[in-house]
């Protein structure tokens, strides 16, 4: 058996990696010696390293790994063209997210320099409506704002079928920290969801424009909401009715944001 420098050379893989890979159930080594700790693989461990490699590699998240190599999927060309699939979404809507940026950072400069001044993006109306309950499938996590669109591709594996409407974010979180949200990622199905959001009445503003232009969406909300003294009873949700998988510009995406109030 290899050692776990010698097995860290072999794969090309640092040997911290190879002890938390360990750690986390992972991938373990064949045996740990009785007196010393040490780990030692075999050589028939090489291939199945290179494939987690390959994939973390691709951008694949380890607890992605971890499901199919307990799934025993790990060779499962089938599977792995799902999960790839996910992943090239996920680097798609990240791609657009930064060309996004881009193309919002050269609008500003050529606005300021045309006119000192920025466009007004809240002259959407405050509506009060009722939304029902609905069964859903999804993932929670405390995660930076800019990395959410990471979570949509792990949702969406869970779903048996198509959603039954769009997408939605939760965010739980009372005191908002950009680098640490409690959000969870949500999909609609029509049967056998993971648990049942229930409905609520909320205050709603649909904005049209990209995702991260929506501060002074959530301050005309917000202040909806103090004004006419209504108390907010349920996390803030965001609906991504039109969004990346459309194929539009980050300009043409219509979020709705609702505050659940009393």
């Amino acid at each position: 058996m290899f050692t776990v420098g010698q097995f860290a050379r072999i794969c090309n893989v640092s040997t911290k990696a190879l002890r938390h890979y360990d750690e986390i159930g992972l991938f373990q080594p064949a045996a740990v010696g009785p007196d010393n700790q040490y780990r030692y693989y075999e050589p028939g461990q090489i291939k199945l390293m290179r494939r987690v490699l390959f994939l973390r590699d691709l951008g694949v998240g380890l607890e992605t790994i971890g499901e199919l190599m307990r799934s025993g999927a790990l060779a499962d060309p089938a599977r792995l063209e799902a999960v790839l699939s996910a992943q090239a979404a996920s680097v798609s809507m990240e791609i657009a997210s930064h060309q996004d940026l881009l193309s919002r950072i050269q609008n500003t400069v050529a606005e300021m320099r045309r006119e000192g001044a920025m466009p007004d993006m809240t002259d959407q109306p405050v509506v009060v409506k009722e939304v029902p309950e609905v069964q859903v499938v999804g993932v929670r996590r405390t995660i930076a704002m800019k990395d959410i669109n990471q979570l949509f591709p792990e949702a969406a594996r869970k779903m048996r079928a198509r959603p039954a409407g769009p997408p939605m974010s939760l965010y739980y979180d009372t005191e908002f920290d950009p680098e640490h949200v409690d959000v969870e990622v949500l999909f609609p199905v029509t049967a056998r969801g993971e648990r049942t959001l229930p409905g609520r009445t909320v205050a709603s503003v649909v904005h049209v424009g990209p995702y991260d232009a929506v501060s002074p969406v959530y301050a005309k909300i917000f202040a909806w909401v103090n004004e006419n003294k209504r108390r907010v009873v349920g996390p803030p949700r965001e609906i991504y009715l039109v969004g990346p998988e459309s194929g539009k510009s980050p300009a043409e995406y219509v979020t709705e944001m609702q505050l659940p109030i009393e």
